[in-house]
C-alpha cells in the first residue's frame, strides 16, 4: 500500500515538473516571438524611412544646392522630320531653317548622309547641300537647301530616305528626310488664244465720218 502511495505521489511530481517545463517553454516561446515582432517593426520603420528620405533625393535632383549623378540622356534620332514627294525627272530643292535657341553662339557643321532606297541601296544621285557650316547667334535662323536631280535611278511607287546631320562638336543631330516618288502627272497643254480676236472693236459713224473741205483751202487751217 505505502508502494502504491508512493508511486502515485512521484507521478504527480513528475506531472507538475513537466506542466512547470512546459510553461517555462511557453512564456520562453511568447517572449522570443515578441522580440522578433518588435526587431521586424523596427526594421520596418528604418526602411520606410530610408525609402522616403531616397523619394525626396530624387525629387531635389536638379537643384543647385542639390548633388546628384548625371543621367545618361541622348538627343532625339530626328529633331526634325521632311516629307516630300516627286515625279521621276524632276530637280527637287528643300529647304530647311536651323535656328539657336541655345543662348550662346554656336558654330554647327552640316552633312547629309547617303541617300538609300528601302533596301538600304543607295541611289545612284545624291543630294547636296548649298553648305556645309553655318554660324549662328542667339535666336538667329538661317535657311539651308537641300537639292537632289531625280533625272535617272529614281522610280515611281518607290520611297527614299537620308539623314541630315547637324553637328556641333561631340554629338550628331538629324533632320530625317524621306521621298516618295509618284507618277508624273499629265502635262498640261496650253493653247495661246488669237491676238485679233482681243484687238476688234466696235466702230461708231464717226469713225467713217469726214468733213468735206473748202476749195482752197488745206486741212489744218483755221478760221
Amino acid at each position: 500500500m505505502d508502494q502504491l502511495k508512493n508511486a502515485q505521489n512521484m507521478l504527480f511530481s513528475n506531472a507538475n515538473e513537466w506542466m512547470r517545463m512546459a510553461r517555462s517553454f511557453t512564456g520562453m516561446y511568447e517572449s522570443a516571438w515578441e522580440q522578433l515582432m518588435q526587431n521586424n517593426l523596427r526594421m520596418a520603420d528604418q526602411w520606410s524611412s530610408l525609402v522616403v528620405d531616397y523619394n525626396k533625393a530624387n525629387q531635389d535632383c536638379g537643384r543647385s544646392s542639390s548633388v546628384c549623378p548625371p543621367e545618361p540622356k541622348c538627343p532625339p534620332h530626328c529633331l526634325a522630320e521632311i516629307h516630300r514627294e516627286a515625279s521621276p525627272g524632276e530637280i527637287i530643292v528643300v529647304p530647311f531653317s536651323i535656328k539657336n535657341t541655345c543662348g550662346k553662339s554656336r558654330t554647327y557643321q552640316i552633312g547629309i548622309r547617303p541617300l538609300v532606297d528601302e533596301q538600304g541601296k543607295p541611289t545612284p544621285a545624291q543630294p547636296s547641300l548649298d553648305t556645309s557650316q553655318i554660324s549662328l547667334e542667339p535666336g538667329q535662323a538661317i535657311t539651308v537647301k537641300m537639292t537632289l536631280n531625280l533625272q535617272e535611278g529614281f522610280n515611281r511607287g518607290e520611297t527614299y530616305s537620308a539623314n541630315i546631320v547637324i553637328r556641333e562638336d561631340k554629338v550628331n543631330q538629324n533632320v530625317c528626310f524621306t521621298l516618295k516618288m509618284v507618277s508624273l502627272n499629265s502635262t498640261i497643254e496650253v493653247r495661246p488664244l488669237d491676238e485679233k480676236h482681243y484687238l476688234m472693236r466696235w466702230s461708231s459713224w464717226q469713225d467713217h465720218f469726214y468733213c468735206e473741205q473748202q476749195p482752197g483751202r488745206r486741212a489744218g487751217d483755221q478760221g
